[in-house]
């Protein structure tokens, strides 16, 4: 069984919102997200004057537009992003506070994040999932990718587990006290089937008085991480030094963005639309707009290309053994697993031998029956004496 980290009692911090919004809390009051909410609380633009870190010259903002075309690749490759325990269903509940909808976790185990580009020395506890979206398909992600905006986005907001709680997470100063990993979401004909129990328990209107705002919940509500996203480990992504994205905007935030698009279908988009808060006005449209990069840079972190005969070590042996005999290719082969002998095995044929199989055999580059690739191809047979000679001389 996968490790977890066992907490007791926590403060629940909300990456678009603080101080925290529970189940039946009133949220913080002065600042929305559209003209269509209250009319008498702060628009984005105008946030700083609820709380003056929330600036539009600030230089770590978020959200931000990624420009696939400006991206830096580390040269020392930071590694997958691993999320330990997400495998396992989470019991929580699904709050609308009339500004957004989160899931929040009620056991005190929780899945956390270690690994990656973040710093080595720590692991992020999971605090909740926020969903942002948009009155229509064509709006309603924060992030936008190359300018494209995606209908939904899913925040899973993390802390950093030496700083004890969420709270006191979001109220430090340290660069990377907290850490989202956010995906967005395109169109597909087909509902998610793992959004199911978040759209099936969708908690209705806010409560509360007019103007008021107190938070509804829906309880007992399971949910499994590692199905939203599609994965466990994280192998590719984009990241950047950003900040909270809604007040108190404090830029203590590092971002992991995957450039990998979850499904939603405009069914499952219609019940998030459906959602209201206590004055009866849409939560949707609840995304702050791309703020400026300035000098930062957006990290890359590739996939990793993963050798298909590593993959398949069973095919590459059986296609090495047709064609050289078990023997020699087994000898081959031990030497290309020693580093002494691999660099002087190099410029081998059966070095190219086996690569062409890689890339073309079983990627299918290659359409043509075993019998016509090889055709009227003319092995030397001192070709194959090399590694005799080799295994001689070590």
């Amino acid at each position: 069984m996968r490790g977890f980290i066992l907490l007791g009692a926590l403060s629940v911090v909300r990456g678009a919102d603080l101080p925290a919004t529970v189940g039946a809390a009133i949220r913080e009051q002065g600042w929305n997200y559209n003209a269509n909410q209250l009319s008498t609380e702060a628009l984005p633009a105008a946030w700083n004057g609820v709380h003056a870190t929330c600036i539009a010259t600030g230089t770590k903002q978020s959200p931000i537009d990624i420009v696939t075309s400006t991206l830096t690749v580390s040269g020392t490759d930071p590694g997958n992003v691993t999320c330990v325990g997400c495998t396992n269903d989470l019991t929580g509940s699904l709050i609308n506070d009339g500004r957004s909808i989160h899931f929040t976790p009620t056991s005190p185990i929780k899945p956390y994040l270690m690994g990656g580009a973040l710093a080595a020395t720590k692991t992020y506890v999971f605090d909740h999932a926020e969903f942002h979206y948009g009155s229509v398909s064509t709006q309603g992600s924060e992030h936008t990718i190359d300018a494209a905006k995606a209908p939904l986005e899913v925040q899973l907001v993390h802390y950093d587990s030496s700083l004890l709680t969420a709270t006191l997470a979001a109220a430090s100063t340290s660069a990377d006290a907290i850490v989202v990993v956010s995906f967005l979401f395109e169109i597909d004909t087909v509902a998610n089937a793992n959004l199911a129990a978040l759209v099936t328990g969708m908690p209705g209107a806010e409560g509360g008085a007019t103007g008021a705002g107190t938070a509804t919940e829906t309880t007992g509500v399971v949910v499994n991480l590692a199905k939203i996203m599609g994965m466990e480990n994280i192998e590719e992504y984009y990241y950047y030094a950003g900040g909270l994205s809604a007040p108190t905007c404090l830029e203590n935030t590092k971002w992991i963005i995957s450039p990998t698009k979850l499904k939603v279908s405009e069914a499952q988009l219609v019940a998030f639309r459906t959602l209201l808060d206590v004055d009866g006005n849409a939560v949707a449209d609840n995304y702050r707009p791309v703020q400026a990069l300035s000098s930062r840079s957006v990290m890359h972190r590739e996939k990793p290309v993963t050798k298909k005969s590593t993959t398949h070590g069973e095919a590459a042996t059986i296609l090495g053994s047709t064609l050289l005999g078990i023997g020699t290719f087994g000898t081959v082969y031990n030497l290309l697993t020693q580093d002494g002998t691999a660099k002087a095995l190099k410029s081998n044929p059966i070095l190219d031998l086996i690569e062409d199989f890689d890339q073309k055999f079983l990627r299918g580059e290659e359409q043509q029956p075993a019998q016509q690739q090889f055709q009227g191809q003319q092995f030397q047979p001192q070709q194959f004496q090399q590694p005799q000679q080799f295994q001689q001389r070590y």
